[in-house]
């Protein structure tokens, strides 16, 4: 099962194709999500980024001067493992570049993977992960901990100190359970009989705790409520909890937890097994699907439950998110896009068909939505300021994009500013060695871009 993580990076499959298969398994069983935990694919923490062959992310960077992205400058030397080992799944995050180092050729064995932490400007090595570990995974850092998942047939979750490497504690855990991550707790819902604990993220120890009982949790996921986004657990690319998680329960009825807590904010009556993976929390409001209706109540107070927005007939959402403060967006099976004041139940602009909305996110009054077919950035109005290639924040006032040439090793890296979508080329960066027109492999920060090369890591500083 670790076997993804050899050279040929781009065989991990990830947004937006990944993005649209994860909308298909929020309408089905939790096991489809089970299977995604077993692949762990590209993870981003908070202040991270990570671009994987030519597909992105949705990370939420923290906000910067935002002068525009100018050019790129090479950041010392590359990292260079030598001839007989490859960097993968490179990872920035507060200062510190995060990666997996693999031995070259077909059919490695996940337990020679090391995990391997360096400092971001400097490019010195920090430490890497002992023989004992018994190879590594895809790295998740947050604030304070990495998470290392071990190869083995039973998955062992290794908590790291990001600065040293040192072990905070592990978690023996089953491919089945479902993780949430939080900066200060780790959730696990045991799939045996639905326990749902909450855990100390320093040193394991067990802070909450719910029973299962009669009508235990189906499937469980964390919310990002600054950006409106679900986080199904370690085996996507989207922000982890900020303080809240639903679980949808055997009966179909809804809970609103507190990370932190345990405490159940709301009760949703029913929202249909299809729709489930919709609901999020927004600017203080829980959003959910029921049928054609989007429906909001504010965190805490069941009672204020009502309808702000009913789609056409014969359409049914497909994503929800937080575009903006008090406004949410929707888009349908039509590839619709609707704005919606959630104080007023005020359509603010529709954006009509033309793509397919996989993922949506929100800066500084722009809108960003990916699909299958590529990205489009709009303004406050709904205008379209760039559509194309898949887009990835920067800051809120610039995206990165890389242009790939068909059947070529050529990528280019491409600043979009996100005031008007004005186009900057900043150079050439590696990428489609293994296979002509699969992307690059990089991850990057407000201040630095690094892309793998096979054996190397090569750091770039952005100009402004």
């Amino acid at each position: 099962m670790f076997a993804d993580l050899s050279r040929d990076g781009d065989t991990v499959p990830v947004a937006p194709a990944e993005v649209a298969r994860r909308r298909g398994a929020r309408r089905s069983r939790n096991r489809a999500v089970a299977a995604a935990l077993a692949t762990l694919l590209v993870i981003t923490g908070v202040g991270a980024a990570a671009w994987q062959r030519g597909h992105r992310t949705e990370p939420i960077l923290p906000a910067t001067p935002n002068s525009p992205i100018r050019g790129l400058e090479p950041l010392g030397e590359p990292l260079d493992l030598g001839a007989d080992r490859y960097w993968n799944h490179p990872v920035l995050s507060q200062g510190r570049l995060f990666a997996v180092s693999v031995p070259a050729g077909a059919g490695v064995d996940g337990r020679a993977n090391r995990g391997v932490a360096a400092d971001e400007r400097t490019g010195d090595i920090l430490w890497s992960t002992p023989d004992e570990l018994g190879g590594t995974d895809i790295p998740v850092p947050i604030a304070g901990t990495v998470l290392l998942r071990e190869a083995a047939t039973r998955p062992v979750m290794h908590l790291l100190d990001p600065a040293t490497g040192a072990e905070h504690w592990s978690l023996v855990h089953e491919l089945d359970d479902d993780l949430v991550v939080h900066p200060d707790v780790l959730v696990r819902v045991h799939a045996a009989d639905g326990l749902t604990e909450g855990l100390d993220m320093r040193t394991g120890e067990r802070l909450w705790s719910a029973p299962g009982g009669a009508d235990r949790p189906r499937f469980t996921a964390g919310i990002d409520a600054g950006s409106g986004r679900q986080s199904w657990g370690l085996s996507n690319n989207q922000p982890f909890s900020d303080g809240y998680m639903f679980q949808q329960l055997t009966s179909g009825r809804m809970l609103i937890r507190d990370v932190r807590t345990g405490e159940v904010r709301n009760r949703i009556a029913k929202v249909l097994n299809s729709q489930s993976g919709l609901t999020t929390v927004h600017d203080g409001m829980v959003v959910w699907p029921v049928g054609d209706e989007i429906r909001t109540a504010v965190l805490g107070d069941d009672g204020t439950s009502r309808v702000i927005h009913t789609l056409e007939p014969g359409r049914e959402p497909q994503d929800i998110f937080g575009c903006g403060p008090g406004r949410i967006c929707v888009s349908d099976t039509e590839s619709a896009l609707v704005a919606v004041d959630v104080a007023s139940a005020r359509v603010l602009w529709t954006a009509p068909g033309g793509n397919t909305f996989g993922g949506g996110s929100a800066r500084a009054g722009r809108t960003l939505t990916t699909g299958t077919r590529g990205s489009a950035l709009r303004d406050e109005t709904g205008r379209v300021l760039f559509q194309g290639s898949e887009l990835g924040w920067v800051d809120d006032g610039n995206l990165l994009v890389f242009q790939v040439e068909r059947d070529s090793p050529r990528v280019t890296a491409v600043a979009v500013s996100a005031v008007d979508g004005t186009r900057t080329v900043l150079g050439e960066v590696p990428g489609g060695a293994v296979r002509p027109g699969a992307g690059a492999n990089c991850a990057w920060s407000t201040t630095t871009l690094v892309c793998v090369d096979e054996s190397r890591l090569i750091r770039y500083r952005f100009t402004r």
